[in-house]
């Protein structure tokens, strides 16, 4: 692999990660609603959910999901389900004090996860997206933990950088933030599993 190749993925992944999307959607309302530590313990899981599809992809499953389209609807629709579940969560949550956001940040991990996991297309796309960077002419395990681990490490910082940012941006907007946060990211969500369930395969 050469470095105008490298160069070319780190520019990709970076694009493309950076576009908000449900689980960015769902780390701001966090960091705004409930504190930046929240959003912050949120990450891992997100992170777990990036790579057990990643590593499931190079294990077949993303041919699997393919060739069986019930394994993909059934996915998608539990992925859909979640993301509304976490949307009304969100809506009609109420004000926590700050032992009840201390005991639901521990939770927020596998939130995290599922909401990542539970996505078929994030298998699908790391099967379809890393191979084209992959060079015939080097060591094949070599080159997919490396741009695996530079997707996943962009990931990472993505994340942090957004959660941070959001919470600043709430502390500026003063208190009813939280609550205005909260209502917004919900409803986004909500409209993010409409949408998923309404587009074509």
């Amino acid at each position: 692999m050469n470095l105008q190749i490298l160069s070319t993925y780190i520019i990709a992944c970076i694009f493309i990660i950076c576009a908000p999307g449900p689980s960015v959607t769902y780390l701001i309302t966090t960091s705004i609603s409930k504190g930046k530590i929240s959003a912050y313990r949120t990450i891992p899981g997100i992170f777990l959910g990036d790579l057990s599809a990643m590593i499931l992809s190079f294990a077949g499953v993303g041919l699997l999901i393919i060739n069986f389209p019930v394994f993909y609807n059934l996915f998608k629709l539990f992925g859909i389900a979640y993301l509304i579940y976490l949307g009304l969560k969100s809506i009609f949550r109420k004000i926590e004090n700050s032992n009840n956001q201390e005991k639901s940040a521990q939770k927020n991990w596998k939130t995290g996860f599922l909401l990542t996991f539970s996505n078929p297309k994030t298998i699908l796309f790391f099967s379809s997206f890393i191979p084209q960077f992959i060079s015939p002419h080097s060591d094949y395990l070599f080159q997919v933990a490396l741009l695996g681990g530079i997707y996943l490490v962009i990931g990472l910082v993505n994340d942090f950088t957004y959660s941070t940012f959001a919470f600043y941006v709430g502390k500026l907007l003063g208190e009813n933030a939280s609550y205005v946060a909260a209502k917004i990211g919900g409803l986004a969500m909500i409209i993010s599993a409409i949408l998923v369930f309404f587009e074509h395969n």
